[in-house]
C-alpha cells in the first residue's frame, strides 16, 4: 500500500513528507529546517585554559565525550582555602594556624610563633636585648669587670679572667 491516514496514525509508506510548515505549538510537528537550526544552536565548545585540560574521545554510539580536568601544573594569582590565603603577588601565605612545635612535628609555623620564639631568646639573654620588627634579636649589653661586652661568650670569657679585689683603694 500507499500512504494512508487512519485512526491509528499516518503511514507515509516510505515516502518523504514535503512542504511541512514550521511547527509552532508544543504538540505541532516540526520540519527538518527547524531541527537543523535547533541542533546548530545547541553545539557546545569546550576549551582548555591555563589550568584546565580537555580531552575529546568518541563514545560507542558516536557521541563526543569530553574529559575536563585540572592541569598537572596550575597557576593562580591567589588561592583561598578556608581561612588560609596564598597571595601569588606577595608570596605570602596568611591565616595559617599555629603548628605543633615538637621534635616530631611536620606542621608549618606561623609568624606569631616565630615572634614568641625570638622574644623568649631576647628575654633569656637579658642585657637590654630586644626583638626587631623583622624578627631578629638585638645583641645584649653586659658590663663585666668594668668592660662592656655584647654576647654571652664574651661575658663568660671576661668572668674567666678573674677579679681583682681592692680594699680601701689598696
Amino acid at each position: 500500500g500507499g500512504p494512508s491516514v487512519t485512526k491509528s496514525g499516518i503511514d507515509a509508506a516510505g515516502n518523504t513528507i514535503s512542504n511541512v510548515g514550521p511547527g509552532v505549538a508544543g504538540t505541532d510537528a516540526v520540519n527538518k529546517d527547524q531541527l537543523d537550526n535547533a541542533a546548530a544552536a545547541t553545539k557546545t565548545e569546550v576549551m582548555e585554559g591555563k589550568n584546565i585540560t580537555v580531552t575529546k574521545t568518541t563514545g560507542d554510539d558516536g557521541q563526543d565525550i569530553y574529559n575536563v580536568a585540572t592541569a598537572d601544573d596550575v597557576e593562580f594569582n591567589n588561592v583561598k582555602v578556608g581561612e588560609v590565603t596564598i597571595d601569588g603577588t606577595t608570596g605570602k601565605i596568611s591565616g595559617v594556624a599555629a603548628g605543633d612545635v615538637n621534635p616530631d612535628s611536620t606542621d608549618a609555623i606561623n609568624g606569631s610563633q616565630l615572634a614568641k620564639n625570638a622574644k623568649s631568646v631576647s628575654d633569656a639573654l637579658g642585657g637590654g636585648s630586644t626583638v626587631n620588627p623583622d624578627g631578629t634579636v638585638t645583641a645584649p649589653n653586659y658590663t663585666v669587670n668594668g668592660a662592656d661586652v655584647n654576647n654571652v661568650g664574651d661575658a663568660i670569657t671576661a668572668l674567666d679572667k678573674g677579679w681583682t679585689l681592692q680594699s680601701n683603694g689598696e
